[in-house]
C-alpha cells in the first residue's frame, strides 16, 4: 500500500514536471527578431522589459508565447517606437524599428561655403513625385508619390502572396489636410518615408500590422528639403525661414 502511495505521488510529481516543461515550451514557441537602430535600445513586450540591444542593428531574438503582443524599442535620445502584433505557433516575425532623435542634430550651412549656392538650388527645385514620374527605394521594390493631401504607395513589397495572386493594390500611406510639400526615403530603407507637410518633417511608416508609426523630425515655419541617397542617404538639407541646415537622421 505504501508503495503503492509512493507510486502515485511520482506519477504527479512527473505530470506536474512534464506539465510545467510543456507550458515552458508553448511560452517560447513563438520567436521575434527586433533589429535594433541603436545599441543600448530596451525592447519591452507587454510592458516587460525583455532585451537590451550591444550595438547598432543587432539582431535580438525574444521568445514568446503565441497570440497578440505589443512591442516597445526605446533608444536612449530617441522617440519610441511601437509596435502591436499577432504572432503564431512556432512562427518568426522579424521587426525593423527605426530611430528618430528627439531633437535633431546639426548645422547652419552659409553662403560661405563652397556648395551652400548648389544645395539651396536643390533644396528650392526639388520636385514631387508624381504618379507619372514617382520616387524609387534603392532597391527598386516600391514607389511612391504625392497627390494632393496624400502620399501613395505602390509595389510587390506591400502586398501578401495571396493577393500578388491578382494585382497589388496602392496603399494610402497618409491622408492630411494640408498640402505634402516634400517626399523622400529614410535611410535606405523601403518601408520607412521622410515627408514634410505644413510646418513639420516627418518620419511615417509605409503600413504594417499594428502600429503605423509616426514620429516629428523637425518642426519650423514652412520647410522644404531634400535627401542626396545616391551620395549619403542619412543627410537631410532643410531650408526653412531663410535658413539652409544640414541634418542627420
Amino acid at each position: 500500500m505504501k508503495n503503492r502511495k509512493n507510486l502515485y505521488i511520482g506519477l504527479i510529481g512527473l505530470l506536474v514536471v512534464i506539465v510545467a516543461v510543456v507550458w515552458f515550451m508553448y511560452s517560447r514557441s513563438a520567436t521575434v527578431l527586433v533589429v535594433t537602430p541603436a545599441s543600448a535600445s530596451k525592447i519591452f513586450v507587454d510592458n516587460v522589459d525583455r532585451a537590451e540591444s550591444r550595438e547598432d542593428n543587432e539582431v535580438v531574438k525574444i521568445g514568446m508565447r503565441p497570440g497578440e503582443h505589443e512591442i516597445l524599442v526605446n533608444s536612449k535620445g530617441a522617440w519610441p517606437w511601437s509596435k502591436t502584433i499577432t504572432v503564431g505557433y512556432k512562427e518568426t516575425k522579424t521587426l525593423m524599428p527605426f530611430n528618430v532623435p528627439l531633437g535633431v542634430s546639426g548645422q547652419i550651412v552659409t553662403s560661405k561655403d563652397p556648395d551652400y549656392a548648389s544645395l539651396l538650388k536643390r533644396v528650392k527645385t526639388s520636385n514631387l513625385p508624381t504618379s507619372e514620374n514617382p520616387k524609387v527605394s534603392t532597391d527598386g521594390k516600391i514607389s511612391v508619390f504625392v497627390s494632393g493631401n496624400s502620399i501613395i504607395a505602390l509595389g510587390e513589397g506591400l502586398c501578401s502572396a495571396e493577393t500578388l495572386k491578382a494585382a497589388c493594390p496602392p496603399v494610402t500611406v497618409f491622408e492630411g489636410t494640408e498640402t505634402v510639400s516634400g517626399l523622400d526615403f529614410y535611410k535606405e530603407r523601403n518601408d520607412v518615408l521622410v515627408f514634410s507637410v505644413g510646418k513639420g518633417i516627418f518620419v511615417i511608416e509605409i503600413k504594417g500590422q499594428g502600429t503605423q508609426n509616426f514620429q516629428p523630425l523637425y518642426q519650423g515655419g514652412n520647410p522644404r528639403f531634400f535627401i542626396d541617397r545616391a551620395l549619403d542617404p542619412v543627410r537631410i538639407y532643410i531650408f526653412d525661414a531663410e535658413n539652409l541646415m544640414e541634418v542627420f537622421l
